[in-house]
């Protein structure tokens, strides 16, 4: 019963918004389906296994296929592995793709229906099948009324990830937390994929996700947008999360890695103005933190920690930012130092452990001391991550003039620098100043340079580049951008220099080298109204958080899409 009570989606929203939420942990159901979707795969194949060996044993194997109680248990036994393996082994998960695992799932309605007639003289009949009902007219109600159209989704390609923008539509009510289903029928007209979702931050009445491509369906999407486009899609809910909790306390700690930061910037935009909501995030893909330090206002009245733990690539963040509790540090954080440290300031106005301020500063250096031309060939790093030589061509083409009055099959040179800089902003710089690290003879310089490989050399753009060409132009570009990244890390401090916070000792205030709080008395007194959240699929930073729950008695609520 808990198997499908659990994922009456439409029942539990609206529960939510009622009193009874304050009784029932209707924000955490997917856990709950977890737990109970565990046992019932064993007690499922255990209770078989002991029927049929009593059948057995007695002659009756028979009853196997004869009767009902057979019947519909051998049903039960067959579909069992593929509704729960796949999505409970990590190598099934991993190995299986999304798509197929969500189909195997969906023999759950198989499985429901055969308990309901498994021991006909029970009532067994009434107890499955009121659950298996309720499960079946709310996702009749879901599919009738709570799917909207979207008619215009705004999709921007943000490196290896994908950002929609919608205006809700008619029937649409969002609160800015929890997660909503996306179909784009000009992908796939059958598949839904979930996401969390967040309230625009400066669009009234808009709301927004951000998805990783990490499947096929979603890397098809992100082939799909070489170019920033609108099309429709189909947006199915929203529904309460894990995070919908937020709003019971005043003071938040929000963790995050990767992706997960969209529940967390959820909190952000939607408490932040009535609550004290700090963030911890530790992310490897640049383009997403460039993305939202260049979309989000984060609070001057809380901590922000970014870590930026990817090597692939530096960032480009542009001119430095003005709140003094927004800190940008590359590696990896100590998180329960991190956690009790933004605690004990918040609270008594301790200041955060010296070393990790330095360290801080160190990072800020590296990333905002830049000249120009510094964060041009970051710039053009970035790009080449996120488009092929292919695309940038045909950016290329559609950027130059035509000829005669038909589109050109080759590229001028407004065409490439249009293209150049298009692809290669950097956030903060004006036009004047874009110019003076991308000027025409500047590419005419690099163009001429490799123009000799096909037998003359020439001066001028006439007759444009061929796809090749303007390969070897970028690749130039590139080649020049890398000799200069070498000069400026050699004339830097080495990554390995910096500071890095002490693992927390037993007296913890000595990290901080400050007075000390006792964890027994005036610290829990301390976290009284506060709460951690995370969103993500990193198991050592949830045992990490679990942990410092356990010990410190530290509420903590933990979001997870890992299916």
């Amino acid at each position: 019963m808990l198997l499908f009570l659990s994922k009456a989606h439409n029942l539990r929203g609206a529960l939510q918004r009622s009193y009874i939420s304050e009784f029932l942990p209707l924000d955490d159901m997917h856990r709950i389906h977890t737990f109970a979707g565990k046992v019932v795969g064993f007690e499922v194949i255990s209770h078989s296994f002991w029927h049929m060996l009593r059948w057995g044993l007695a002659g009756d194997i028979r009853l196997l296929w004869t009767h009902v109680t057979g019947i519909t248990g051998l049903i039960s036994l067959l579909v069992t592995p593929l509704i729960v393996w796949p999505m409970l082994f990590t190598t099934l998960r991993k190995s299986i793709p999304f798509e197929w695992r969500k189909a195997a799932h969906y023999l759950s309605i198989v499985w429901g229906v055969a308990i309901c007639f498994h021991a006909p003289k029970r009532y067994i009949g009434y107890i499955m099948g009121s659950a298996v009902g309720v499960y079946a007219l709310d996702w009749l109600y879901g599919w009738c009324f709570q799917i909207h159209r979207a008619e215009t989704v705004r999709f921007t390609r943000l490196g290896t990830a994908v950002e929609l923008v919608w205006e809700h539509p008619s029937g649409f009510r969002s609160d800015g937390a929890g997660y909503v289903y996306i179909c784009l029928p000009w992908i796939s007209k059958t598949e839904w994929h979930a996401f969390s979702l967040v309230k625009h931050p400066t669009l009234p009445n808009h709301s927004c996700v951000c998805m990783a491509t990490v499947g096929d369906w979603t890397k098809k999407v992100h082939a799909a947008l070489a170019k920033p486009c609108a099309r429709p899609a189909w947006i199915y809910g929203p529904f309460p999360s894990s995070f919908s909790t937020a709003s019971g306390f005043d003071k938040l700690i929000t963790v995050a890695s990767g992706f997960g930061i969209t529940s967390a910037i959820s909190a952000v935009v939607h408490l932040g103005e009535t609550r004290q909501v700090h963030l911890i995030w530790m992310c490897r893909d640049a383009e997403l933190i460039e993305f939202y330090m260049k979309t989000i206002q984060f609070h001057t009245d809380a901590w922000t920690f970014i870590y930026y733990t990817g090597t692939q690539r530096k960032l480009v963040l542009g001119t430095r930012p003005e709140n003094p509790r927004l800190k940008v540090i590359t590696g990896r954080p100590d998180l329960e130092a991190l956690v009790l440290g933004i605690i004990d300031n918040a609270e008594s106005g301790i200041p955060l452990c010296p070393k990790l301020m330095k360290r801080a500063l160190e990072s800020e250096r590296r990333i905002f001391d830049k000249s120009t031309k510094q964060c041009f060939c970051d710039a053009l790093e970035r790009a080449l991550e996120a488009y092929s030589y292919d695309e940038l061509f045909a950016l290329a083409i559609g950027n130059s003039a035509p000829v005669n009055g038909t589109p050109p099959s080759q590229v001028d040179l407004p065409g490439f620098i249009k293209m150049v800089r298009s692809v290669c902003t950097v956030e903060g710089d004006s036009r004047e100043r874009s110019e003076e690290w991308l000027t025409d003879e500047d590419l005419l310089c690099v163009v001429n340079s490799i123009d000799v490989l096909r037998g003359s050399r020439r001066s001028s753009w006439q007759g444009g580049l061929n796809r090749k060409e303007v390969e070897k132009v970028v690749e130039a570009l590139r080649i020049r951008a890398e000799e200069l990244s070498v000069k400026r890390t050699n004339s830097s401090l080495s990554m390995r220099t910096l500071p890095k916070l002490r693992r927390p000792s037993r007296d913890l205030r000595r990290t901080y080298g400050l007075k000390d709080v006792n964890d027994k008395g005036e610290r829990k007194w301390m976290l009284n109204g506060w709460q951690m959240m995370y969103c993500g699929g990193a198991k050592p930073v949830v045992d990490t958080l679990e942990a410092i729950h356990e010990k410190y008695k530290l509420p903590l609520r933990v979001e997870s899409y890992a299916w």
